[in-house]
């Protein structure tokens, strides 16, 4: 069977976004400049790994040990040695069999996850959770803290297509860094 002849399907989807928001306005009353709108802000006891968990389980799939592989996306991830994908497996039952890989360092950390999630269905079949989400800590008065909001987004790939199919994916490479990010 080619590679191409094997559907990837989106068999579900979901959304975690915290009900907090920091308004332009606010930001204006506070640091005398700010952008417009609103930004979704985590509570305190709200981090990458429950707002994926959160995620999940909007998708309806989970809890559920069928799924064979958990992928998560994130620049933000608490756990910085790993950790925080098997976290998720297990807070949706998956089975302790289930294959976890985390991705990051990089701003397009969910959208390597979806890919890598594709390719794993593609090889071996299955069912597989994809997750990318972040929770933003912008340094007071930058561009960041009025446009980085905090959220998850999960998406279950397989081979039953009800709301898509992954057809292609491409990526651009290019030397260009968006910003350093500082240590400590």
């Amino acid at each position: 069977m080619s590679r191409a002849s094997v559907t990837v399907g989106i068999e579900a989807f979901g959304l975690a976004i915290p009900c907090r928001r920091l308004t332009g306005q606010l930001l204006r009353e506070s640091w005398g400049s700010g952008g417009a709108g609103t930004r979704s802000v985590a509570g305190h006891d709200q981090d990458v790994v429950t707002l994926a968990v959160d995620a999940a389980f909007d998708t309806g799939v989970v809890p559920n040990d069928d799924l064979v592989r958990v992928f998560l996306g994130s620049t933000t991830a608490p756990l910085e040695d790993g950790g925080n994908a098997s976290s998720i497996a297990v807070a949706c039952d998956a089975s302790e069999a289930v294959e976890v890989s985390e991705l990051g360092g990089s701003l397009g950390a969910g959208a390597q996850a979806l890919r890598a999630g594709c390719d794993a269905v593609r090889a071996r079949g299955g069912r597989a959770l994809v997750i990318g989400g972040d929770v933003q800590c912008p340094a007071p008065g930058t561009s960041g803290e009025s446009q980085l909001g905090d959220g998850a987004v999960a998406v279950v790939l397989g081979a039953e297509p009800r709301f898509g199919e992954v057809l292609e994916h491409a990526s651009l490479v290019s030397g260009t860094r968006e910003r350093w990010r500082r240590r400590g």
